[in-house]
């Protein structure tokens, strides 16, 4: 598991992607698809947010590149591919569902 202020190890970061179906945590893959798939910083780098496994996700390079230092809501929210439920999906990797994740891939699963 990641240790507040520590990045992530590639393995992780493989398994983060997978979570998000290899596609971008925000458009959904619509803009990009697969590729090009950056880290996004949920709470951006330079609002102190870490580089830490629950502050970053997949994003295509478009939406990574637009939402740039805004936060997310304020950002994701005025996009035409807005979507409630990969919203809650965000909050839902930040407030923990990111450590089952990285403890399933360190037990092998």
């Amino acid at each position: 598991m990641s240790i507040k202020g520590v990045v992530y190890t590639r393995s992780e970061w493989e398994s983060t992607k997978k979570h998000w179906g290899g596609k971008c945590a925000y458009c959904g893959g619509i803009r990009a698809g697969k590729k090009n798939l950056t880290k996004d910083h949920i709470l951006p780098a330079s609002l102190g947010g870490q580089k830490v496994m629950y502050n970053i996700i997949p994003a295509c390079s478009k939406c990574n590149s637009e939402k740039s230092s805004y936060l997310v809501e304020e950002w994701y929210r005025r996009q035409d591919f807005f979507n409630e439920k990969r919203l809650m999906e965000i909050y839902r990797w930040v407030t923990g569902e990111c450590y089952s994740v990285c403890r399933k891939k360190r037990r092998g699963g």
